[in-house]
């Protein structure tokens, strides 16, 4: 492999967590019903997908509005409390990469100034080449365009750049967009389509390196 992209949320911080932390708070705070089963289905998928979802999903799309807001607030008060972790095996995978000279990409659902402030925050800011988040695209996940992207600013080929994913949305984005794919599972577990679209499944980070070893 000449590269890797890597997935952020539930891939590389354990912040998949804590959106379904805040997102569980909210909803009882403001009296609306919601559930874990609700945020698993929205996993990995961009902020207008969810917005899209909720606003069906209550009776308004004020209320919608309400409960995103107080969600988002709710994520940033637990990272002020220092509950963003980097994911174990993540920092030997990184040095691993940058020992064997290859290039390190970030694919992003999310919006570009929380994967900054993320990055920052765990000092992992000068650790990644480039960049592609929310504002790069149009489409997002299972579409494949933000993993087009992120390869075409790599300028390698295909089956030398490797994804790293932890959703079913994401593992089928970079099925789309012919990549070879690791899932590594956060909050949700592979289903049979990803099974079938997926190029290998591992319980953590630390099973990369080995992986890229064989192959």
């Amino acid at each position: 492999m000449q590269a890797v992209i890597f997935d952020m949320d539930g891939l590389m911080f354990d912040s998949e967590n804590l959106y379904l932390q805040a997102n569980i708070a909210a909803g009882h705070e403001l009296g609306l019903s919601v559930s874990k089963a609700d945020y698993q289905k929205l996993i990995g998928t961009p902020d207008a997908t969810m917005r899209a979802f909720y606003e069906q999903h209550f009776a308004s799309q004020a209320q919608a509005d309400q409960f995103i807001q107080l969600t988002y607030q709710k994520v940033d008060e637990l990272v002020a409390a220092g509950k963003l972790k980097v994911k174990p095996g993540l920092i030997p995978l990184l040095d691993y990469l940058d020992a064997h000279q290859m290039k390190k990409i970030i694919a992003s659902s999310n919006f570009k100034d929380t994967v900054e402030s993320f990055l920052k925050i765990t000092h992992l800011d000068n650790r990644f080449d480039q960049l592609v988040t929310e504002a790069d695209v149009t489409k997002g996940k299972p579409d494949p365009q933000v993993f087009q992207i992120a390869q075409q600013k790599l300028g390698t080929p295909n089956q030398e750049t490797l994804v790293l994913e932890d959703s079913p949305a994401g593992v089928t984005a970079a099925y789309r967009a012919k990549l070879p794919v690791i899932m590594v599972p956060d909050l949700v577990q592979p289903t049979p389509e990803t099974l079938q679209e997926v190029t290998a499944v591992v319980p953590s980070l630390d099973f990369v390196i080995p992986w890229l070893q064989q192959h």
